[in-house]
């Protein structure tokens, strides 16, 4: 096992997170919703290339507790972030509908 690479892969995952955060804290959901998504693929990616074992268990041990204790809240953004995008496409397509119907007139 390569400590130089898990180390540089869960920074890859860290670093998500934190602009996963910031694009929360701006209430750009759209965005949210993407970066959850890439977020979700960057942590099965980094457990297939390092999975939990005897040469990681030392790593993990260390990094794991603080960011399983944010993972709720961050399920809770995406969520939030799902269904802010989806009121806006309601919203969006309400819009569209009350436009084609005033040109009918």
């Amino acid at each position: 096992m390569n400590l130089q690479t898990l180390e540089h892969d869960w920074q890859q995952v860290l670093d998500s997170t934190k602009h996963l955060e910031h694009a929360a804290n701006e209430q750009d959901w759209e965005h949210v919703a993407e970066l959850a998504a890439k977020r979700h693929s960057l942590i099965t990616q980094h457990f297939d290339i390092h999975p939990v074992g005897p040469d990681t268990a030392e790593f993990y041990q260390q990094h794991l507790s603080s960011f399983l204790a944010k993972e709720e809240q961050l399920q809770q953004l995406a969520a939030t972030a799902r269904k802010a995008a989806m009121k806006a496409s309601l919203k969006l397509h309400s819009n569209k509908k009350a436009v084609n119907a005033y040109r009918q007139m």
